[in-house]
């Protein structure tokens, strides 16, 4: 077996098994062409610089031809950037949210605001203020507040409608219509004693 079919079964076989990465994927299809068909068709085949496949190329098989070598490096810096933040206006912060209880960050603005230019020092925005509250994690345990106490009412509540066995509930309700340019209202009355007496009859 020729070291091309070698090369070409070992992709396949890779191709069939790798799962980690989709772009580890496209590399590894952009190697197999190139492999069988050189530099020129597989930069036309999937639009890629000569470098680039080059480059996949070096990194592959200095490897050993693995197939995680193919996995593209994270980007993110070494370094990342920091929020600036002053030592005295996160204290001033967390104290408005340990005592007046979970303030927003449009309530305490205005109060950072005031307070930083009494200090000379930079005022913060509501998102910056937003996230010194999460990052620091500013939740604080509210007090509960008390019951007040209710008054009885002077006569009992009926949590439901007593049954009409006499004469005398009353049920009434007002419409209102307008004829000829002027507003009419009308106002009905129904005893639901009766009305019921006289519907079942």
């Amino acid at each position: 077996m020729s070291c091309q079919v070698k090369t070409l079964m070992k992709l396949i076989s890779n191709s069939l098994t790798f799962s980690v990465s989709d772009a580890a994927k496209f590399r590894l299809h952009v190697l197999d062409h190139y492999y069988q068909h050189g530099i020129a068709s597989a930069c036309h085949a999937f639009n890629v610089p000569r470098s680039t496949i080059f480059g996949w190329k070096k990194i592959f098989e200095i490897s050993g031809k693995k197939i995680t070598s193919l996995i593209p490096k994270s980007t993110r810096p070494v370094n990342v950037r920091q929020m600036a933040t002053n030592a005295n206006l996160i204290e001033f912060i967390k104290v408005m949210r340990q005592d007046y209880g979970h303030l927003g960050k449009l309530k305490i603005k205005p109060f950072l605001d005031e307070y930083a230019k009494s200090q000379n020092l930079p005022l913060y925005g509501t998102t910056k203020i937003g996230l010194i509250i999460k990052r620091k994690h500013f939740f604080f345990e509210t007090t509960k507040k008390s019951k007040v106490k209710r008054r009885k009412p002077l006569y009992p509540r009926l949590k439901y409608a007593p049954r009409e066995t006499i004469p005398g509930y009353i049920e009434m309700d007002t419409i209102s219509v307008w004829a000829l340019g002027r507003k009419y209202y009308f106002v009905t009355a129904i005893d639901i004693y009766l009305f019921i007496l006289n519907y079942l009859v």
